[in-house]
């Protein structure tokens, strides 16, 4: 940005403009730096009146203490940050400086000095005009280099391939709040628990949280910050009830510690809560309690730490789990996409037709990364209901038959759910590995290998279930029975799980061993399902189409298996009416885990090796998956089914049948049944060296634009997409606004006092804090210019600072025009001859001048031709312009004091520039170039350092007596 003003001595009002700063021959120069004490004692000055004959005004340009993503370089060659904002100050009350001094008492104030009295534009801007767009312009210009900045790293990251994300114009800018608050993190959360060092001494910071703590919340779509309710049945595993939003409300207890959490209704309807497309990626918190008072539970009464034991009268299924963003629970989007985690092309392991985007393709489109496998993983914080509760991850491709626990036979009388008892008689088919001798035939492993279970002693102990590791180590050298037993197998019943100590740690006892005799998990006997079409007839489906059924044609055909890596853990009765700490690690890469605990001790890990490095036979059929790293969000929800081992009494019926069964009638006198959580607390590694993803979709998994582009697939009429703006609970309007921001200048969003939620200014700027600004397409996949009745606003910022630019620029351009005009003018009344020369005292010699200091006169030898000619210095005619013999001149004299220059002008601003120090110095008669100057060429025109140090030379040689000869060649120059 370039600004040319002429100035002259002030007078005592002018000087009221600098707010009372001086310098170098007290003047208020064009450029000046303030900070420390001398910027509060400004800040500090009284209002002052000021003569309505005053022209001076000055524009403040911020630099913040704090580091920022762009920064902006100081002449002390320190490192400065900008608040993003400037403004013109008022000369009469110096409020705007003292309010951003009280945010950043560490501010730097560059000030921009402009007199309005002498920068005459003509009739087409009015001084007030050019000081409004001066002020903008620094402000908008700003923006938008911080917009364009935060655009293109926000979401920086790269796929395993090392490829990056496709271009999308359907990104966001996120950027961060004034206050610091993170985007997703509730401010009532303690300031305590925002810190979590992890089982493996990591440190990792909260980066999203809700304490649930008011009232009157709306979970509709978009009617909250942060979770979504749905309006629609079930149509899966037998679900008996429909979710609805309704049943889902924040719960206040009126009682001494008047406890808030969010409560989730169960009748016959009940309820899902996401944060689908809002907040995703764990490790989380998630605390969760049933109360069931007076239902006639024979295991209530015995204390917190018995053992839940009686299945039928625990009727509900509930859940805390994620999902990978790309397909959306219950919606047609999970075809072909759930649970996907393989990256790898290999047509003679796995079809890759049925993932629906797969590592063999090499241009999926959509934002998509080429050659990149995706799905939609599936973990499971905890599922279920009755006496134990499942921690898994269910993840695709599954494993072949040949590598699987034995298909049963069901003409040898088995039925199809045998092995959740251990009752098959099928061989192998109760548990993978059992038989020891009937599974080493394969000359393969089978299953997952080393995976962890620890107990929930959170249970009494019962001796019956204590073990020996010793005993458990030799009995599982050679099992021969078709079931496990505690004297020979493993707690955990997985004869290939990890039997080292836990964390290395010999006091805490060794995995998949139940020394303490407490509730301890076991392999879920289920292990997956086939997954097909509607119309497939392939016999693993579990329908498989007939022949007399018509095709529907309603998808694209697949069929592969699924796996499910699954511990049943044990409960006591405190889970049901107490609150009880559900936690769970998750750490991506080669090297990562998933960890599950209760109240910080472990349930159950999967290490990364146990997934990636599955068991491999000669052929090598078994695929070969990625550690789950989909971003992902979070769902709380309670079902009902016929299906599951927990139901209520007489499913599809009237829940009491004919009333005569009394434990049904218990039980379903026992409804409303509620699932309360009182948070839920998400902490990552933020650290620089961190690999983890902080958001939805980063560039190493891009998510938002194929959501986007295939959105009919992730929403239905009663089920919308609705962009949030605002809403996360706040403490004042510092919470709500980006950094840049200042009360001054513009909000993107104000808390309101009465709700004490964000609310954004307008339709541009979304996010639970307004502080994201929204791309070219919104959310529910509207044009965004329909929405907000004009183009993306960072590039609105960039035209309008283009635009004021240029329009600087030609004000500056008109300015240099009817200088030369006049210059001409001036110089053709002066002439005696064809040239004109200036004479100054003093002057000294060059190879082209010759000099007498004496009669103050000088003689220019040219073509062998003396000619002289004499002016008076102290009645210079006009101002004097750079020309180019004048910059061969001070590049001669450069090259004399040994200064390497490749010119002394650097251009058009940079000749300017010049010329206006030139100026000042000789016809204002004042002493050497000053500090304040070089500022001026420093940092408010970026000039390069030969430029501004030729321009330096250029004033100081005039100043000693430098003859200057401007030919008439001068038009040539600007």
């Amino acid at each position: 940005m370039l600004i040319r003003a002429s100035w002259s001595s002030p007078s005592s009002q002018d000087r009221d403009h600098c707010y009372g700063l001086s310098a170098a021959g007290d003047m208020c120069w064009p450029l000046w730096r303030v900070a420390g004490e001398q910027l509060t004692d400004l800040a500090s000055t009284p209002a002052r009146s000021v003569s309505n004959t005053g022209s001076g005004a000055l524009i403040c340009i911020l630099f913040g203490s704090k580091p920022a993503p762009v920064t902006t370089p100081r002449n002390d060659g320190g490192g400065g940050s900008p608040v993003g904002t400037g403004f013109a100050l008022d000369a009469q009350s110096p409020e705007p400086l003292r309010a951003a001094l009280h945010e950043d008492p560490q501010l730097t104030c560059v000030f921009l000095a402009i007199d309005t009295h002498r920068l005459s534009i003509g009739r087409y801007l009015t001084k007030l005009t050019i000081l409004r767009m001066v002020a903008l312009h620094l402000v908008v210009m700003g923006i938008a280099v911080l917009a364009v900045v935060e655009a293109s790293s926000s979401d920086s990251g790269s796929s395993p391939s090392g490829i990056g994300s496709t271009a999308t114009d359907r990104t966001l800018v996120k950027l961060e709040t004034r206050s610091g608050i993170r985007p997703w993190v509730d401010p009532d959360t303690p300031d305590n628990v925002r810190a979590y060092v992890t089982s493996r001494g990591d440190n990792w910071e909260l980066v999203m949280s809700d304490e649930f703590g008011a009232v009157n919340r709306n979970f509709s779509a978009g009617g909250d910050h942060l979770w979504t309710s749905l309006e629609m049945p079930d149509g899966t595993n037998d679900a008996l009830q429909l979710y609805s939003h309704d049943m889902t409300s924040v719960v206040c207890d009126d009682d001494d510690e008047s406890l808030c959490y969010l409560q989730i209704k169960s009748i016959d309807e009940v309820n899902n809560v996401t944060v689908w497309n809002s907040y995703l990626r764990p490790p989380a918190y998630q605390n969760s309690t049933f109360v069931r008072e007076d239902s006639g539970n024979p295991d209530i009464g015995k204390g917190s730490n018995a053992r839940a034991e009686n299945t039928q009268f625990y009727p509900t299924w509930s859940g805390i789990w994620l999902m990978g963003g790309l397909g959306r629970a219950l919606f047609s989007s999970t075809a072909r996409m759930w649970p996907f985690s393989y990256n790898e092309c290999n047509e003679t392991v796995f079809n890759s037709s049925n993932q629906r985007i797969s590592a063999c393709d090499p241009d999926p489109g959509h934002g998509m990364n080429p050659h990149q496998g995706r799905g939609a993983v599936e973990i499971d914080l905890l599922e279920g209901g009755g006496v134990a509760i499942s921690s898994s991850i269910q993840i695709a491709p599954g494993m072949p038959a040949d590598y699987r626990r034995t298909a049963i036979n069901e003409t040898l009388g088995d039925w199809s759910y045998c092995m959740y008892s251990q009752e098959c008689t099928t061989i192998g088919a109760n548990l993978p590995g059992v038989p020891t001798e009937y599974y080493e035939e394969r000359g393969h492993q089978s299953w997952y290998q080393g995976l962890r279970y620890g107990s929930n002693n959170y249970c009494v102990v019962d001796g019956n279930d204590t073990q020996s590791y010793a005993l458990v180590v030799a009995g599982m050298k050679n099992i021969t029975e078709n079931t496990c037993d505690l004297l020979y197998c493993p707690a955990s019943n997985d004869v290939h799980g990890d039997m080292g100590y836990i964390d290395g740690d010999r006091s805490l006892g060794h995995w998949n061993i139940n020394s303490n005799g407490t509730c301890f998990p076991e392999m879920n006997g289920y292990q997956g399902v086939f997954l097909c079409d509607p119309d497939n007839q392939d016999s693993r489906c579990s329908e498989p189409r007939n022949d007399s059924t018509p095709k529907t044609n309603t998808m694209e055909p697949y069929n592969y298996q699924m796996d499910a890596l699954s511990a049943n853990w044990g409960i006591h009765m405190g889970a049901y009416y107490d609150y009880v700490a559900y936690q769970l690690e998750w750490v991506t890469g080669d090297n990562g885990y998933l960890r599950w605990m209760i109240g910080g001790q472990p349930i159950f890990e999967i290490p990364a090796e146990a997934v990636i490095n599955t068991p491999q036979g000669g052929s090598k059929a078994n695929p070969r998956l990625t550690f789950p790293e989909e971003p992902s969000y979070i769902i709380l929800n309670v079902a009902l089914s016929a299906a599951w081992g927990t139901y209520p009494p007489n499913p599809g019926k009237p829940c009491r049948g004919d009333g005569k069964d009394e434990e049904a009638n218990y039980i379903c006198d026992s409804f409303p049944l509620y699932m309360k959580i009182d948070y839920v607390r998400l902490y990552q590694d933020t650290s620089e060296s961190s690999a983890m993803a902080h958001e939805c979709d980063p560039a190493s998994h891009p998510t938002r634009q194929w959501i986007l582009d295939h959105l009919s697939e992730y929403v239905n009429e009663d089920n919308q997409l609705v962009e949030v703006h605002g809403g996360a609970p706040c403490r004042d309007y510092t919470d709500c606004t980006i950094p840049f921001s200042v009360q001054y200048t513009f909000h993107t969003g104000v808390c309101n006092a009465n709700t004490g939620r964000c609310e954004c200014t307008n339709e541009f700027w979304g996010g639970p804090r307004c502080t994201f600004q929204l791309g070219a397409t919104t959310a529910n996949g509207e044009d965004a210019s329909d929405v907000t009745f004009g183009p993306p606003l960072y590039a609105a910022f960039i035209v309008l600072g283009s635009v004021l630019l240029l329009t600087i620029v030609a004000v500056i351009a008109v300015r240099i025009r009817q200088h030369r005009h006049q210059m001409k003018v001036d110089a053709a009344k002066a002439m005696e001859s064809a040239h004109m020369t200036y004479i100054v005292s003093d002057m000294t010699s060059t190879k082209l001048l010759g000099v007498s200091s004496e009669t103050n006169t000088f003689t220019t030898t040219e073509n062998d031709q003396d000619t002289t000619q004499t002016r008076r210095s102290s009645q210079p005619s006009g101002p004097t312009t750079v020309t180019a013999d004048e910059g061969q001149t001070l590049l001669d004299v450069a090259h004399e004091n040994d200064v390497e220059l490749e010119g002394a002008c650097g251009g058009e601003l940079a000749c300017s520039t010049c010329h206006l120090v030139f100026e000042k110095r000789i016809f204002d008669e004042l002493p050497e170039i000053s500090e304040e100057e070089e500022d001026m060429l420093d940092l408010a025109w970026g000039l390069t350092d030969t430029s501004r140090l030729g321009c330096q030379i250029a004033v100081t040689k005039a100043m000693e007596g430098m003859t200057v000869r401007i030919p008439d060649e001068a038009d040539n120059l600007m």
